[in-house]
């Protein structure tokens, strides 16, 4: 997060709600009473107008034992509620519309330790892995190595402050199966009839998410404890995006810069002869804005997306390993100094 062009709500000692009809933020006075819809602590300054989240706005939850949780994007924030015995509340705002909110001494309720990979991201300091859990879109730095990541595949996950301390893959997405029949508390697949019990959440990635019903000819990725089924997700049919699905994680993506003497857009990336899918965003009034969807074959040696010059300014990046956009590879957030010719 860089605050350089933001400003703070300030510390709050207060409730945060959402409103699923407007995407407001109300923050409300410590007691909870009615009043003004921002209610500042000791320090801090409160936004004169009401703010809005949008799709970009993270959540970043820290417990009292310094554990991190970071919640992406406004359907995923919404659920949040949090109590006034919070330390604080700290929220950063660009015009309307909310970039960061950071709550001190909160929690985010999560009983799964089972998560769907959905892609990854890197900032300057780190790279962020991205899971369904639970029904939050959440993202990890991880202090272990980790394994070949497909996107869509199930992975048990161990989480300590923020940080992936362990990681299995539970079901390869190669290996989704197709639902047979489906009833309340099981379903039969080709691989045998599987239970579970009613408080298993069934998710749908092919629907962002959204929690679903089991229906015939579905494809599920899914998790066993004690021969019981402990996560499920509806995946689209492995066969029919027509793709390689064991081999799209193995494109990597490096040195993603914009440089040289003309302000173009460079990266390397491996391995040569397969292409990558680009889509190129650019910030501004509060939000990014995509300014290019382009193909590029893999070259192995450092390469231009395009002649387009990317005047001063931020940019966001997303490399893809399908024409769908639906592999993300990796994404990256830039910064150009060009000042054009």
């Amino acid at each position: 997060m860089d605050s350089s062009s933001q400003e703070a709500a300030g510390w709050l000692n207060a409730t945060i709600t959402t409103s699923s009809t407007t995407r407001a933020l109300t923050i409300n006075d410590k007691d909870g009473s009615s009043g003004d819809e921002y209610d500042t602590a000791d320090s801090g300054d409160a936004p004169d107008d009401t703010v809005y989240m949008n799709s970009s706005t993270n959540l970043y939850v820290i417990d009292d034992d310094g554990d991190l949780t970071i919640v992406e994007g406004y359907d995923d924030i919404k659920g949040y509620l949090e109590s006034s015995a919070v330390d604080g509340i700290l929220v950063f705002y660009d015009g309307s519309v909310v970039n960061d909110i950071f709550v001190f001494g909160g929690t985010w309720t999560t009983e799964g330790t089972y998560a769907l990979y959905i892609g990854k991201y890197t900032t300057s300091s780190d790279t962020y892995y991205r899971f369904y859990l639970d029904g939050a879109t959440v993202a990890y730095t991880s202090s272990v190595s980790m394994p070949t990541m497909t996107t869509r595949s199930l992975y048990s996950l161990e989480v300590s402050s923020g940080d992936i301390t362990a990681i299995s893959e539970e079901m390869a997405y190669g290996a989704a199966q197709e639902i047979i029949q489906s009833r309340t508390d099981y379903f039969t697949t080709s691989n045998g009839t599987f239970y579970y019990d009613d408080d298993v959440v069934v998710y749908d990635y092919t629907e962002g998410n959204a929690e679903a019903t089991l229906s015939g000819g579905d494809y599920v990725v899914y998790a066993l404890e004690d021969g019981m089924v402990a996560a499920i997700y509806i995946v689209t049919d492995p066969a029919s995006t027509g793709e390689d699905t064991s081999s799209n994680s193995d494109i990597t993506i490096s040195n993603v810069r914009i440089g040289g003497s003309d302000g173009r857009l460079l990266f390397t990336a491996s391995p040569s002869g397969k292409t990558v899918y680009v889509v190129v965003e650019y910030f501004a009034n509060s939000g990014y804005t995509t300014l290019l969807e382009v193909s590029c074959e893999i070259t192995g040696a450092e390469q231009a997306v395009s002649s387009r010059a990317y005047t001063a300014g931020d940019y966001r990046v997303y490399f893809y390993a399908d024409e769908n956009h639906e592999e993300l590879i990796d994404t990256f957030y830039l910064e150009s100094t060009y000042a054009g010719a």
